[in-house]
């Protein structure tokens, strides 16, 4: 029992929380009286239950209540955790930058062919890489503020910032109207630039200085009309802000709305903010300026096609500010819709989760008498998420550049490995077979961009032929003239220009709602976007398909061999991009930004010049008269004017096209003007550069491998620091408890362990551990594994849980937490009689085994195709690699998998398996693993071992070589399978590659075998 200093029972004195909320107001202040509490302060039942609840929590925990200092470092720890790994992963990232940099600065890369082909297609790469080096180490990460005119964007500032870092101004006309950059920082100082450019000394105050006399120091600078002011000025603030860490600044910028030069300074900043905080005055009405936002919108996703650092819209939050005066009007469920309706068009793709109400006022007032309010704690929760999922997007950035320009550099060291052995004139005939090929290319990317443009054009005429149709029936037309006197503007003490320009407006809206319906009753404009994007995206795949096809003859000689009819599972295709594995596209296939007609009407046709640019003009006391006489007649003519200017056929015509057409055509000239012409100078580069090449196989092997062997190691610690901050699959050790061995490798063992998946949940699983500590090379072919099995979730696979991984330990192991399975595919046949159809002389267990049989290599077919559509080769593919799990097949250890595009003739595998192509060092593709599961067709069959038979007396590593080089394979002499299947294993074996079929016809092959003997599972 809880007493206070009296030995009362505080239970009794003080009521629950819950009650309180019960309270009626007669209650509340009956309460607060009698414990002598002043709450002459609260402006309403809810806040008077605040200062009881406050009250109370004080005394029974005998903790303060939530005060603002609290606040400010409960915010502060947060910033500095965040910004603590954010500091990590940027060292981290650094550090691959220079190694890279180095790497690109030795001898091996300087006056190579790679460099060269480098140089020419990615021109001022190196400085391009210390650039973006410098960038990371020094980039600001800005919180930056906005918001519409007067919607109390500076007070929320105030309010965020704490009551001694009140530092803007709250009480004039557009509080600021240059940027302000707040920095933490225990000298008080500011410094204003004009265009970049220091313009002043710095302003220093002394440590006694208090906001106000900041204000006083700063409102020249800050507050000044716009015409005073350069394009992109600004002024940094430095004052001790707890709550603000290095390298985060606050921005505030102009209010938006003010005029197209204050939203441009906005645009400034944004694009590398870290998070994005929106003011809407909810009182107003018309607060909120969709067509603004959709500018800001556009102008990020313009950026974003660029290729540059971009702040994720979905990383924005909107604050309804004076949300006090809404629930005041008892309009709030009105109110709310109409925001989230407007937010919603003009930032689409906008969650609840990103809108809070906000009464800044409310907040300000009570944070000394109450602490934070519920809507201020609610808000600076939401910020609390937001700023980490900034903070690492930017990283993501930064790691995506550097994966792709290596990735980039170890596909052309494959190239000259991979023609290495080439003769001269197979060299040339490469060359003269990919120029033809980029010519055709070239011709046809350009009969694309024309027919694209020309379907466009033709699209939006006839969508703008429509529109002109519909806003031209009389019903429409007598909408927009028609006009009552209640619906015309009040002229007061405007002049007529402005009372003109109001009534324009309203004209405008008016001209919307028209717009709005004609648009909802068959989504014209979103049909014509959808349509344009979806005819934009069959084209470009056709063309980057082709870019793939000229890459892997470069890289793979005699490439032919892929097909997407290997997937198991269609709907694999439909998860992939619809280029393939060619991730340069996917920014550029993105669909615009669709745009509500009704919005992007209003920045076209919006009236000329704003209230506050004509407030010196004059009318005559007749004009004046005249309107108040005959207001609505006088909107009919506005209305009118406002058809005849707008509303004819040339300029719906050249409306749409400049709306829909513009963006469109942007996306086809980055594609066909600038992608494939890159992409074209870098296939001709790199291809003249191998028929160029005259050194013998020896000398390119000397001097490229060891490349290779760098660029992997470099790929390893990227994939490294992917999995240590990205992977979303990491498992923690304590949760893994070890249960006994089920098995041991030459590289790794296997550990039967049980995983703590949830609280309630404990799963059996397979620990692959490495039994050495790793190399830098090592750490690559790990995670190229766990790439592959991230890659490849298919059911004939093993499943990848997780990987466990301590960076805290130097060198630590890469493990991989597996799928746990029953047995081999070596051990379920070879140890079961009644399961080998070659050991049957009855039709009964033939059949019954052929069952079994039928099964599993189907399964296993199943399992290579997906393995082969995610472009992976197995390359050691054998029983004992092939895991059953209740009955169903699945292929595992793909620890020596490797990317089709990437391999170069690495001898790899299990000699009884491996194709003759990959014993003679020669380049191999998909049909390797073909090869390999030949044999495992005949070992299943005969359920013996290939190659240990009395057929081949000497089974030493350098007979078995010789025999499958010279072709020697099995006989089929014992209880021979069907002829049909005879043939195909022997199909499957078959010396030369190019006539093995593919997975898919293999397993269509032994189904119909099965259907023909009945016995298809």
């Amino acid at each position: 029992m809880m007493m206070d200093m009296s030995g009362q029972d505080l239970n009794v004195m003080y009521p629950s929380l819950e009650e309180v909320d019960s309270w009626d107001l007669d209650t509340a202040m009956e309460y607060l009286d009698s414990k002598d509490i002043d709450y002459s302060f609260c402006e309403s039942l809810e806040e008077i239950l605040m200062l009881i609840k406050k009250y109370i929590r004080e005394l029974h925990s005998n903790q303060p209540g939530a005060t603002n200092e609290e606040m400010i470092v409960d915010s502060q720890s947060v910033m500095k955790e965040l910004l603590d790994k954010n500091t990590q992963m940027k060292n981290e990232l650094v550090v691959i930058y220079k190694s890279l940099m180095m790497f690109l600065e030795s001898e091996k890369i300087q006056g190579s062919a790679v460099e060269e082909v480098l140089s020419q297609v990615y021109l001022n790469y190196k400085n391009t890489l210390v650039s973006r080096s410098n960038e990371l180490v020094n980039e600001k990460c800005p919180i930056v503020v906005a918001g519409e005119t007067s919607a109390g964007k500076s007070s929320f500032l105030n309010l965020l910032l704490g009551p001694d870092a009140e530092l803007l101004p709250h009480s004039l006309l557009c509080a600021t109207s240059t940027i302000c950059r707040l920095h933490n920082s225990q000298e008080k100082k500011f410094i204003y630039y004009e265009n970049g450019q220091q313009a002043s000394s710095p302003e220093t105050l002394d440590g006694a200085a208090t906001c106000e006399d900041l204000k006083a120091r700063l409102a020249p600078f800050i507050s000044s009309r716009e015409g005073s002011k350069g394009k992109h000025s600004y002024v940094d603030i430095f004052w001790p802000i707890p709550m603000i860490q290095d390298p985060v600044i606050i921005v505030d910028t102009p209010g938006i709305g003010e005029s197209k030069e204050m939203t441009d300074k906005l645009l400034w900043y944004l694009p590398n903010a870290v998070a994005f905080i929106y003011i809407i005055s909810s009182d107003n009405a018309g607060g909120i300026q969709e067509d603004r936002l959709l500018h800001i919108l556009r102008e990020l996703k313009r950026l974003d096609s660029e290729g540059k650092f971009v702040f994720d819209p979905k990383c924005a939050i909107f604050v309804c500010n004076k949300w006090d005066l809404v629930v005041k009007s008892g309009e709030e469920e009105k109110v709310w819709k109409d925001t989230l309706a407007k937010l919603q068009k003009g930032w689409p793709g906008v969650e609840e989760s990103q809108i809070f109400k906000m009464s800044t006022t409310n907040a300000l007032r009570l944070r000394t008498k109450l602490g934070i309010t519920k809507d201020f704690q609610e808000l600076l929760h939401g910020l609390k998420k937001l700023v980490p999922l900034t903070l690492e997007a930017r990283i993501k950035q930064h790691y995506k550049l550097m994966n792709r320009f290596i990735s980039k550099l170890e596909s052309k060291v494959a190239s000259h490995i991979s023609h290495a052995r080439a003769t001269q004139e197979e060299r040339k005939k490469l060359r003269d077979s990919v120029l033809g090929r980029v010519n055709k290319l070239r011709i046809h990317s350009d009969e694309v961009r024309k027919k694209l443009h020309l379907e466009a054009e033709e699209r939006c005429k006839e969508l703008a032929e429509n529109l002109f149709r519909y806003i031209n029936e009389e019903d429409v037309k007598n909408r927009l003239f028609t006009w009552d006197v209640t619906d015309a503007p009040t002229l007061g003490s405007f002049d007529l220009e402005v009372l003109r320009y109001r009534a324009e407006l309203k004209i405008m809206d008016r001209f919307q709602a028209i717009l709005n319906e004609w648009e909802e009753s068959n989504n014209n404009m979103k049909a014509l976007s959808d349509s344009l994007t979806r005819r934009f995206c069959e084209e470009c795949s056709v063309l980057y398909e082709e870019c793939e096809k000229i890459n892997l003859m470069m890289e793979k000689p005699g490439y032919s061999y892929r097909s997407i009819a290997d997937v198991e599972n269609p709907e694999a295709q439909e998860k992939g991009h619809i280029f393939g594995r060619k991730e340069a596209i996917t920014l550029i296939i993105t669909a615009p930004v669709w745009i509500p007609l009704a919005i992007v009407a209003s920045v076209i046709f919006m009236p000329i010049g704003l209230g506050m640019m004509i407030r010196d003009s004059n009318r005559v006391t007749r004009e004046r008269k005249d309107y108040e006489a005959n207001k609505a007649m006088k909107m009919q003519e506005w209305a009118k004017e406002f058809w005849g200017r707008n509303l004819t056929k040339e300029k719906i015509d050249v409306f749409i096209k400049d709306v829909y057409l513009k963006e469109y055509e942007e996306k086809i000239k980055i594609v066909c003007e600038e992608h494939i012409p890159r992409q074209i100078a870098e296939d001709e580069n790199t291809v003249i550069a191998i028929a160029n090449e005259l050194r013998s196989s020896t000398e390119i092997f000397k001097q490229y491998c060891p490349i290779q062997k760098e660029i992997q190691a470099l790929k390893g610690q990227l994939l490294l620091f992917d999995l240590k901050y990205f992977a979303s699959d990491l498992v923690l050790s304590q949760n893994v408890t070890e249960i006994g061995r089920i098995s041991s490798g030459s590289f790794a063992d296997v550990l039967e362990v049980e995983w703590k998946k949830t609280k309630n949940e404990v799963v059996k699983a397979a620990l692959k551990r490495p039994r050495n500590k790793p190399r830098d090379h090592d750490i690559f072919e790990q995670l190229t594994e766990v790439q592959c099995l991230r890659a490849c979730q298919c059911q004939h696979i093993v499943k990848l849980f997780g990987v466990l991984y301590d960076s805290r330990v130097t060198n630590g192991p890469v493990q991989l937490l597996l799928e746990l399975c029953e047995e081999t595919l070596e051990s379920y046949i070879f140890g079961h009689p009644d399961r080998i159809c070659g050991m049957h002389k009855d039709v009964s267990g033939k059949m019954a085994a052929f069952r079994i049989y039928v099964a599993m290599m189907t399964g296993i077919c199943d399992g290579l195709a997906y393995l082969h559509y995610q472009g992976y080769l197995h390359r050691d593919l054998k029983m004992s690699n092939v895991l059953i799990q209740n009955g169903i097949p699945k292929i595992c250890d793909v620890g020596l998998a490797k990317m089709v595009d990437l391999t170069t003739g690495t001898f790899a595998g299990t000699i009884t398996h491996m194709a003759p192509e990959v014993m003679m060092g020669k380049l191999y593709t998909f049909s390797a693993d073909v090869y390999s599961l030949g044999i495992i067709l005949w070992e299943t069959w005969y359920g013996r071992e290939a190659y240990k038979s009395d057929e081949f007396k000497d089974t030493s590593p350098i007979y078995l070589l010789q025999y499958i080089k010279d072709g020697q394979r099995h006989t089929f002499k014992k209880f021979k399978p069907w002829p049909r299947l005879e043939s195909l294993i022997c199909k499957c074996w078959h010396q030369d590659e190019n006539l093995r079929p593919k997975v898919s016809a293999i397993k269509n092959e032994i189904l119909e075998i099965g259907a023909e003997v009945n016995v298809v599972t």
